[in-house]
């Protein structure tokens, strides 16, 4: 009686499983993009194939168009689709055993009641279950063809977006061919970092040793050396402190040390790491008053210009100021 209970419920289980899968089941997918968009392909190796079915070897993820700069996939569609024929196959094989089960049992009860009782619940739930498993698509397709069918995902793609190291105005968003009209792109360790005096350049810090110096008199300020190797010795009223890995520029601030300045973590605006003056714009710290055409202020596209006149909107919020002659504009149009 225990091996007819598992079997009816393992046949029921498989049902269930089979009518769901249905409902996502795929008809007649289509590529969205066209032959003519050249679209890229991605290809997917997974780590457990499905027999006989189109999720076997490397398979195509799906097309990107680089028109509509989205990619449109079927692969979760595949998959599904792949798991219901797989299943259907398995619950069949089942399914004939249990029949076949039950047939063996009726010829073999000899006339007993309780065993041919059990031998017809058996051939009557395989049945069953094969009725259900096989008709499921058309019970869906009846109610509502649409629950078979799975459209092909689309998803924007993100681009990688890079900088351009400009000489003046340090991270500059890269032109729509990625180019750069001045500077440039920083690679592998590089990083666009200030010298101290608003000079831009691509710079690997770790080949660098950043050397310190104070005052002899009062704390306020700090001196810094970047060199690759060596620090040099003190200059005239200044005393060799310490020195620490990356680089600094050569510049004099104001700060406790010349790690003060990252912006890694500050917004366009805010004062920079440790410094009680210098600005954090596109996570670089400018030092000193902005020149024209360099970032100020402490709204969304505030830029130093000599002409007030273009200016929509003045930022008098705090941030950095302009030079003198010059004003902070928060946005500029043409007129």
């Amino acid at each position: 009686m225990k091996t007819l209970k598992f079997f009816k419920f393992t046949l029921i289980t498989l049902a269930l499983f089979q009518l769901v899968g249905t409902i996502f089941l795929i008809s007649n997918i289509k590529i969205a993009a066209a032959a003519e968009d050249l679209p890229k392909s991605l290809l997917f190796t997974p780590q457990i194939n499905i027999p006989n079915s189109d999720i076997e070897g490397t398979v195509k993820v799906g097309t990107y168009n680089s028109k509509t700069e989205k990619m449109s996939s079927d692969l979760l569609g595949k998959y599904i689709q792949a798991l219901y024929n797989y299943g259907l196959a398995i619950a069949g094989i089942l399914a004939a055993i249990v029949l076949m089960g039950g047939g063996v049992l009726w010829l073999t009860s000899s006339g007993e009641a309780s065993k041919i009782t059990q031998a017809k619940d058996l051939i009557i739930g395989s049945i069953t279950g094969m009725v259900i498993l096989f008709c499921s698509w058309i019970i869906l397709n009846t109610v509502n063809p649409d629950l078979l069918k799975l459209k092909t995902l689309e998803t924007t793609v993100v681009k990688r977006m890079d900088y351009c190291c400009d000489p003046q105005k340090g991270n500059v968003i890269s032109e729509k061919n990625g180019k750069c009209s001045s500077g440039t792109i920083c690679q592998n360790n590089q990083e666009c970092l200030n010298d101290g005096n608003n000079n831009f350049a691509c710079i690997e810090a770790s080949k660098f040793l950043c050397c310190e110096y104070k005052p002899k008199s009062g704390t306020s300020l700090v001196k810094c050396s970047s060199v690759q190797s060596g620090c040099p010795k003190a200059p005239a009223e200044w005393n060799y402190t310490t020195y620490h890995t990356g680089y600094c520029g050569n510049k004099t601030i104001l700060a406790n040390s010349c790690l003060a300045g990252d912006c890694s973590d500050k917004d366009d605006g805010e004062i920079c790491e440790g410094m009680k003056f210098g600005y954090c714009y596109n996570e670089i710290c400018w030092l000193d008053a902005g020149q024209e055409g360099e970032p100020c202020g402490n709204q969304p596209g505030s830029t130093c210009l000599k002409d007030g006149s273009k200016c929509d909107n003045h930022d008098y919020n705090g941030g950095r100021d302009c030079g003198e002659d010059l004003f902070c504009c928060q946005k500029v149009t043409e007129k």
